[in-house]
């Protein structure tokens, strides 16, 4: 996808590579830190079939889970079932938690932006822990607002913010008012005066 083919194009960066970030969010900050969480646009659809999704693989979970812990014979062809089960379950059950990650992140997920030691950390989690990249200050250039754009794959976010990394577009955040993107982009600028050069 664009995501994947973009991250191996910045990997010639080396050491000013997009590095991944996976930390809690908890919004706490040192004295030189910023932290912002950002507006997170929801869609109804996505959690919908999302949460319809999990509980249909969550069904044969328990109904195997039912059948294996049941009263059973202490046959050898039941100790194999039984086995046979466990191991099946195991298998079932990071899929149904994937699907379990994947409502609760469209349901109650969100973004965030932290600026530390010159280092701008976007992320995108449930409250309290997040995924993302640290993207090093030195590289970052041209922030702005921008629109959605259903060719390159923004158009869930609505408008939205942005930068150029190494020739790449970042985007982040959604559905921001002007005001607000006024009020976040003036932060950042601040914080990265080469983001102009």
């Amino acid at each position: 996808t664009r995501l994947f083919a973009q991250r191996k194009r910045l990997r010639h960066l080396g050491e000013h590579a997009p590095k991944f970030s996976m930390g809690f969010d908890l919004g706490f900050i040192g004295e030189n830190d910023y932290y912002l969480s950002l507006p997170f646009k929801r869609s109804l659809v996505a959690i919908l079939l999302s949460g319809a999704f999990f509980a249909v693989f969550t069904i044969p979970l328990f109904s195997v889970g039912s059948v294996a812990f049941g009263e059973a014979d202490e046959s050898l062809f039941a100790l194999i079932a039984v086995f046979f089960s466990l191991f099946w379950m195991l298998g079932w059950s990071v899929g149904v938690a994937i699907l379990g990650l994947i409502f609760l992140a469209v349901t109650f997920g969100r973004e965030s932006v932290r600026i530390r030691n010159n280092q701008l950390i976007l992320r995108i989690g449930l409250p309290g822990i997040g995924i993302g990249f640290r993207f090093h200050g030195d590289v970052v250039r041209y922030f702005r607002r921008n629109k959605p754009d259903v060719i390159i794959g923004t158009s869930w976010r609505g408008d939205h913010l942005c930068f150029d990394y190494a020739g790449e577009s970042i985007n982040f955040g959604s559905a921001i008012s002007a005001e607000k993107a006024e009020e976040i982009l003036s932060v950042l600028k601040l914080a990265f005066p080469r983001h102009a050069d």
